[in-house]
């Protein structure tokens, strides 16, 4: 198995003009990010022991967050495709990491670049959501129904769309009520329904807090790549 290190300088040396092309930077060696209106389109590779795998995932800015969620997001290897879910290392043959590499590349090329232009970005997030393509095994989507309404709510008020963001922290309260386990995403939601309702300007303050705060703990301000929007709020 090869070192992070080791890992990590095939990947630049396969998807460095990829990333150049395509407006991503590398944030570490293993992690691609695209940074459009306040939405990251991710590309994250695991090293495993039985081999590599890539994920691929889109994250808004304005949900507060202190790491880089994965949730809206699948193996790429299982995204309109059914393939094994990892490659192999090639441990006898050198060349072999380089073609799975490249055989990653690929699927990204085909089938995460159009999905990152289909759902990448506040207004079309919601119409993905909003049609029930997030629920077609076809994406192999693990996002919970729960955390699909949360994208709804923020991404309604991010959008100036004040009353379908109450109704949806609403529905997502509602849906949380009574689960022990998510008794602080309840009261949050609550917190937001109510602010909404009561106060439009200062949730959407909040929302822009939400940006600047999760941009700091994600320390994306100081790696801005080519195409990147950082604090556009343009739909």
């Amino acid at each position: 198995m090869p070192s992070p290190g080791e890992l990590g300088k095939a990947i630049r040396a396969v998807f460095r003009s990829f990333a150049a092309e395509e407006g991503f930077f590398f944030r570490k060696p293993t992690l691609l990010l695209r940074d459009r209106q306040d939405t990251l389109h991710i590309i994250a590779f695991d090293r495993g022991l039985a081999g590599f795998a890539c994920d691929i995932a889109i994250q808004p800015l304005y949900m507060p967050y202190d790491f880089f969620a994965l949730s809206l997001g699948a193996r790429v290897t299982r995204f309109r495709v059914d393939l094994r879910e990892r490659w192999l290392y090639g441990e006898d043959d050198p060349d072999t990491l380089f073609r799975n590499l490249s055989q990653a590349l690929d699927l990204v090329r085909r089938n995460a670049l159009p999905w990152f232009d289909e759902a990448g970005s506040p207004a079309k997030l919601v119409s993905f959501i909003e049609s029930g393509a997030s629920t077609d095994p076809s994406y192999g989507l693990q996002c919970p129904p729960f955390l699909q309404e949360k994208y709804l709510a923020f991404s309604y008020l991010y959008l100036g769309r004040h009353q379908d963001a109450e109704r949806s922290f609403r529905k997502l309260a509602e849906g949380l009520s009574g689960n022990q386990f998510a008794k602080k995403e309840e009261e949050q939601a609550r917190a937001m329904e109510l602010l909404v309702r009561t106060d439009p300007e200062a949730a959407m303050q909040r929302l822009m807090t939400h940006i600047k705060e999760t941009r700091e703990n994600l320390r994306l301000d100081s790696h801005k790549g080519p195409g990147s929007t950082a604090r556009s709020r343009g739909h």
